[in-house]
C-alpha cells in the first residue's frame, strides 16, 4: 500500500479520540504500511469520560469542562483573588500557567475555561 492510499484509508476511518479504539486501528494500519522494522514503545494513558458536571460562577450555573487539573472548590472574587482564563491554545500550557498564577500573593483561585473549544 502506498502513502496515499495510507492516507485515505486513515481519512475514511474518521476522526479519532486520543486513546480510543479508532486511534489504535489508524496507528495500526501506519504500522502496518511501513517497510521497515518498528520498534514499539508501549504509553499508559488515562481517559477522562464526564458524564455530569455543574459550575456555578456567582450563584448562577455555568457551561464548563472539567480538565486534568481540576480539583476542590473555589471561592472569592473573579479579578481579586480568583482568576479567570480561557483555556491555552495546547493543553500542556495548563500546568505551568496553573502553577505560576497560584504563586501570585492574594491568589485562592484560578479557573479555565473552555468557551465550547474541543480539543482531541
Amino acid at each position: 500500500m502506498n502513502g496515499k492510499e495510507v492516507v485515505e484509508r486513515a481519512l475514511s476511518l474518521g476522526e479519532a479520540v486520543h486513546g480510543s479504539e479508532k486511534e489504535k486501528a489508524i496507528l495500526k494500519l501506519i504500522e502496518e504500511s511501513l517497510d521497515r522494522e518498528v520498534k514499539r514503545v508501549p504509553i499508559r494513558t488515562k481517559v477522562w469520560e464526564v458524564k455530569e458536571f455543574h459550575v456555578r460562577v456567582n450563584g448562577r450555573e455555568a457551561e464548563a469542562s472539567l480538565l486534568p487539573y481540576t480539583r476542590g472548590y473555589a471561592v472569592g472574587v473573579v479579578g481579586k483573588d480568583v482568576v479567570l482564563l480561557d483555556m491555552p491554545s495546547h493543553p500542556f500550557e495548563v500546568k505551568p500557567l496553573y502553577e505560576g498564577l497560584m504563586n501570585r500573593e492574594g491568589v485562592k483561585a484560578v479557573l479555565i475555561y473552555d468557551s465550547g473549544k474541543l480539543r482531541r
